[in-house]
């Protein structure tokens, strides 16, 4: 009888780390330690980047790899500051990217506004990059992009700031 109840206890256990596990896999956060990531060697989901103004614009930029480990360069009006690594629910990544292939990104314009008289110098630029299938659109917005491009930005920006950053001390020199 005590064999039977020390097997089931063992069991009732592995069902927990089990269920653990599963919830980690379907946040989209548990596929690579960060110690463990290569950027050279990883599959690039998206790029985002601010540049900067005639002012205090944020100035930054990120990259998100399919393994769930993001890159982040602050380089300045922006916390943090300098190289960082950090991990992002990539099933969240992969539905703004469906999202915005049906809201037709990657049909839209390479830069806007598309006529470049209308393009303001001291303006910040943002800078989507993003893979779908065997596609890879940029856009360059400096302003007058249509609100769909910018629903895009704004839900990009929105997972940047969701991540918790930790200094790579091993790509580049931290501020």
């Amino acid at each position: 009888m005590p064999a039977i109840l020390v097997i089931a206890v063992i069991l009732l256990a592995a069902c927990g780390r089990w269920t653990d596990r599963a919830a980690e896999d379907q946040n989209g956060l548990d596929d690579m330690a960060l110690e463990d990531f290569d950027p050279e060697n990883a599959e690039l989901m998206a790029a985002f980047r601010r540049t900067g103004c005639f002012g205090h614009c944020p100035i930054f930029r990120v990259r998100f790899y399919r393994g769930g480990v993001a890159t982040f360069n602050g380089e300045a009006f922006v916390e943090p500051l300098g190289i960082h690594l950090g991990k992002f629910d990539k099933s969240r990544l992969e539905s703004l990217i469906k999202e915005a292939f049906d809201m037709g990104f990657f049909d839209m314009a390479d830069n806007y506004p598309i006529e470049r008289d209308y393009y303001i110098p001291d303006m910040s630029n943002t800078i989507t990059t993003l893979v779908f299938n065997n596609l890879e659109k940029t856009v360059n917005h400096n302003n007058a992009g249509p609100s769909e491009l910018e629903e895009i930005e704004q839900k990009l920006q929105e997972l940047v700031d969701k991540i918790n950053w930790e200094p790579d001390e091993k790509r580049g020199v931290t501020r």
